[in-house]
């Protein structure tokens, strides 16, 4: 598969689609057809809900069995669970019934999906989405997508974070007998019984980025931080310079766009919303939802969100919401390797469509 389609299928769906994160509220957890671990001699099994609205039963029926997920319960901004999902709609159809709710039920999450339990964690003994940055440099946002899906690495090194209570290597187990206390991180690299290593990753090796006077640039950056945000505007556009734009080509508040760069035909080709900062969820919503109408009215094809640190980038060309269309993000002070393919997307030299960047954070 070529083309436009193509890439939007590969960057959605990394690893051919089977890994994710699944959100799942508080209350979640209370349901007995969802906690219970069920081995489906009655027709019982565990199941994950879909919502029956917007795009969930286009998501629920695209995932294939053997599927991974782990479970991140919305509000607490913690992993609780890892799951496989081993069945069809059609099979979690069967198995609600057994579990006796009713076809057609009145609730937005009637769709459901048969799952077996691989890894818990008690909710107070969780590490924090925080913590589990800091511990892969992985950072996750929840948003509005339901499910997000990730690559087979950032699975693995998200699940190697979290100090697991119970894992199906260790047996059968229910909810009717509380979990064991947590296990400590092992210390060395022989696999668990489930297969995982479950170590203490190292945390990630910064490097300066590869662009003039970096070390320069950093230091600004650390200056303007909490400053206004004509202060970092500065600084982004000495980034752009850096990265080989002309500063002809960069202008400011022109139409209320915070940052304009043309393109050598003089045509707008990026779009950059600046803000204080993008640690605030309502921020960054904010600022993505201004930077794709600026670009939308300029013709635009990519956006950039900044607060002159922490750049997340978007290319339009790719799909037609946030989700597929987001490239990648990297932070100049906390610049590592990797992140050099997302940098890459910004230099002038780069009009064509990106390919898929693996191994980058989630939000």
């Amino acid at each position: 598969m070529t083309g436009v389609a193509g890439i939007m299928r590969r960057m959605g769906r990394p690893d051919n689609g089977m890994f994710s994160i699944k959100l799942i509220s508080p209350d979640y957890r209370n349901y007995p057809h969802s906690t219970d671990d069920f081995d489906g001699t009655d027709g019982r099994l565990p199941l994950m809900s879909f919502s029956r609205e917007g795009k969930g039963p286009y998501i629920a029926a695209r995932i294939p069995i053997g599927h991974r997920s782990l479970v991140y319960v919305a509000r607490h901004q913690k992993f609780i669970w890892a799951i496989e999902y081993i069945g069809t709609t059609e099979d979690g159809q069967r198995a609600a019934l057994a579990h006796g709710i009713p076809p057609n039920t009145p609730t937005k999450w009637s769709i459901n999906l048969p799952i077996r339990f691989l890894a818990r964690v008690d909710l107070n003994s969780a590490p924090t989405a925080e913590e589990i940055e800091k511990r892969t440099g992985i950072r996750f946002k929840a948003n509005s997508f339901t499910m997000k899906y990730i690559t087979a690495d950032e699975y693995q090194r998200i699940y190697d974070a979290i100090p697991w209570q119970w894992t199906i290597g260790d047996g059968p187990w229910t909810s009717a007998a509380p979990l064991p206390s947590p296990k400590p991180p092992r210390t060395d690299c022989a696999p668990t019984p489930d297969g995982g290593t479950n170590i203490q990753p190292k945390p990630p090796e910064f490097v300066l980025p590869p662009i003039p006077n970096a070390e320069s640039l950093v230091a600004r950056i650390r200056q303007v931080r909490g400053m206004p945000e004509r202060n970092m505007e500065d600084v982004v556009k000495a980034f752009l310079i850096s990265l080989g734009h002309p500063e002809s080509a960069i202008s400011f508040q022109v139409g209320h766009v915070d940052v304009r760069v043309n393109d050598e035909q003089g045509k707008t080709r990026m779009v950059v919303e600046v803000k204080r900062s993008l640690q605030h969820d309502k921020v960054w919503r904010d600022a993505l939802r201004k930077g794709f109408d600026y670009a939308t009215r300029l013709g635009a094809s990519q956006v950039v969100i900044t607060d002159s640190d922490i750049y997340e980038v978007f290319d339009r060309r790719l799909g037609l919401d946030y989700d597929s269309t987001r490239c990648g993000r990297f932070q100049v002070t906390k610049f590592v390797l990797e992140d050099g393919a997302v940098l890459d997307l910004l230099r002038p030299a780069n009009t064509t469509l990106p390919d898929p960047i693996p191994g980058q954070e989630v939000r």
